[in-house]
């Protein structure tokens, strides 16, 4: 009977559907990739998947500061000119933010030996803020058929292009010029569905989008440094491994890495967008939270039996899909899946406090979090530990991290029901 009003309530809500609408153009979307992993993971060596790995890990970091965290007040907003408002500002910003680090590219590039891809480092930058802003948009919209449409056409074009552009001399451009089309195609689907033929587009001036961006200015004075403190958590390895070991581990840790966090990519971040628009409506509302405890059920639960399943068959399907060259990567994968379930877990939920404008408390526990990724390149220099033993330090670590977030922000909501907070 619980579980039946379990799924009666989230029904009611209308998140189950929503939930479904994304997780089905996510799942679609990222199955293609997977299923192109067979061809990709022969035409590339490690090594490519490796330099792959810090281009998206320059872009992950970069991006944080494209739009300063203003994308995520766009489906927070209460009135709607408001989240007009913040989505120009935050498409104006991505652009800054491509043009600012042009130079910070080329002088990056006269630094390194060999890193083609710091080129598109700007370009990369911009598409992928411009993303942000159109799907927090087209969120606010509630144009869930358009965000999962983009999910599906994004990959499609990503893995198309890697696939023709294999034999690119240059090491690993081909997965790099993949990447960079599928936000394009991306930005073209989510575009015309948030134009409207009824209704005129209002272009805020430069007084108005100040005004906004003083108004909202907590989202980069506090969402801001724990978003980067958070991105830097997943996207400093990359860095620190290639200097502490070398390229080809570099890429058994992208694959591995690739493989455990896929779950994540397929179903947790489709839910916690709809997650955070259904919080911020019951906040709005003045009413308690439930979603908050509906959904953490079921990602425990999901997650238990997602991540087991990993861990019994990884070995075959390695040496099946990928190709026995693989394989020295299954130690990595073992180690990294403690991470996995608990960020599968608790990772859609962490925008609870955000959304109760709590957006300090967020903050400290990212900074936490960044600290504690630390320990990993720390314990690996001082004690000379093995590429196994730094994940193994990381993915306890930051395991311990999201459960005491996840009892804080439990804490922080039975606070709330009691009037504390």
């Amino acid at each position: 009977m619980k579980l039946f009003s379990f799924l009666k309530d989230l029904m009611a809500e209308g998140f189950v559907q929503n939930t479904a609408l994304l997780s089905l153009g996510t799942i679609a979307g990222q199955l293609i990739p997977v299923g192109a992993l067979p061809w990709l993971s022969r035409l590339y060596q490690p090594e490519d998947f490796g330099v792959y790995t810090l281009f998206q890990s320059a872009i992950n970091m970069v991006s944080q500061l494209g739009c300063l965290k203003y994308d995520m007040a766009i489906t927070m907003a209460g009135e709607e000119e408001q989240g007009n408002r913040l989505f120009a500002l935050s498409m104006v910003l991505s652009a800054l933010t491509g043009i600012i680090f042009i130079p910070i590219a080329l002088v990056w590039n006269s630094a390194e030996k060999d890193a083609f891809w710091i080129f598109f480092l700007p370009l990369g930058a911009a598409l992928t803020g411009w993303y942000l802003a159109l799907t927090g948009y087209c969120l606010r919209m509630e144009q869930y058929g358009a965000i999962a449409q983009a999910s599906i056409l994004k990959t499609t074009a990503m893995v198309l292009v890697q696939l023709w552009l294999c034999q690119v001399p240059r090491q690993g451009m081909g997965l790099v010029w993949g990447y960079l089309a599928a936000n394009g195609v991306g930005i073209c689907r989510l575009l015309p569905a948030i134009v409207s033929p009824c209704k005129p587009i209002h272009i805020p001036s430069l007084r108005e989008l100040w005004q906004t961006a003083v108004t909202y200015r907590h989202f980069p004075m506090f969402t801001l440094p724990g978003s980067l403190a958070s991105s830097m958590v997943y996207n400093l390895p990359s860095y620190f491994l290639a200097g502490l070991y070398s390229q080809t581990q570099l890429g058994y840790y992208a694959m591995a890495n690739r493989l455990v966090f896929t779950p994540i990519s397929m179903l947790s971040t489709s839910l916690s967008q709809v997650f955070t628009r259904m919080a911020a409506k019951q906040h709005s509302r003045r009413q308690e939270p439930t979603v908050f405890r509906q959904v953490s059920r079921g990602l425990f639960w999901g997650g238990l039996v997602i991540f087991s399943g990993i861990f019994v068959f990884a070995s075959p399907l390695v040496q099946i899909f990928l190709g026995s060259q693989w394989t020295p990567m299954l130690p990595l994968l073992f180690v990294m899946l403690p991470l996995g379930f608990m960020r599968f877990w608790v990772a859609p939920l962490s925008t609870m406090p955000i959304v109760l404008g709590k957006n300090a408390k967020s903050m400290a526990w990212q900074l936490l979090l960044f600290a504690l990724s630390l320990l990993a390149p720390l314990a690996a220099r001082w004690f000379s530990l093995p590429i196994e033993g730094y994940l193994l330090v990381l993915s306890l670590g930051l395991s311990g991290g999201y459960l005491f977030y996840y009892l804080a922000t439990v804490r922080l909501i039975a606070g709330l029901r009691k009037g504390e907070v």
